[in-house]
């Protein structure tokens, strides 16, 4: 199953990268507050966004999922996020890691931004999900799809207010 989604920014291209999408402090915020994270921890980070740069973090939310979602993986999860960025196609590419059957579900993606005008900005992220899991795969697809539409939601309300706040 594979899902596009776009968000609309005031904040220039390079601006975004830098003081949003890898600032560390923005970035905790935004997964504790916005996401509701009980736990965030970057493992590793290493690069910069003009020669690149490789992250790789953990985070644990609950799951508000349907009862057969929910007997497989628990009331919460646990997910590593892994990814690199790419300076020459200005990409996020990224692989995130359930705790819960990892051999079973994989969920991958890419983040773009398209410039529209100086100080505007479309995130473009670009999900594909796979489970392989008897019987059940497909409703676990639609449920991991959804979370990640609604979290994406999440996230672009919470940048909104954060660049409001700090005047564009």
């Amino acid at each position: 199953m594979q899902t596009t989604l776009r968000d609309r920014f005031a904040i220039g291209k390079d601006a975004f990268w830098r003081d949003v999408f890898f600032h560390r402090p923005f970035v905790e915020r935004l997964y504790r507050e916005a996401l509701g994270a009980s736990s965030f921890e970057v493992l590793a980070e290493t690069g910069d966004v003009a020669s690149g740069l490789s992250r790789r973090l953990r985070f644990t939310q609950k799951v508000d999922a349907p009862g057969p979602v929910r007997k497989l993986f628990g009331e919460t999860t646990t997910m590593e996020e892994e990814g690199r960025f790419d300076p020459a196609t200005s990409t996020w590419s990224f692989h995130l890691v359930p705790g819960s059957m990892p051999d079973k579900v994989t969920i991958r993606g890419k983040t773009w931004l398209e410039p529209e005008g100086a100080d505007q900005v479309t995130r473009v992220t670009e999900l594909t999900f796979t489970v392989s899991i008897f019987a059940v795969g497909g409703l676990v697809e639609k449920f991991i799809a959804k979370q990640n539409e609604e979290s994406m939601e999440k996230q672009a309300r919470f940048i909104r207010e954060y660049l409001a706040a700090r005047g564009g």
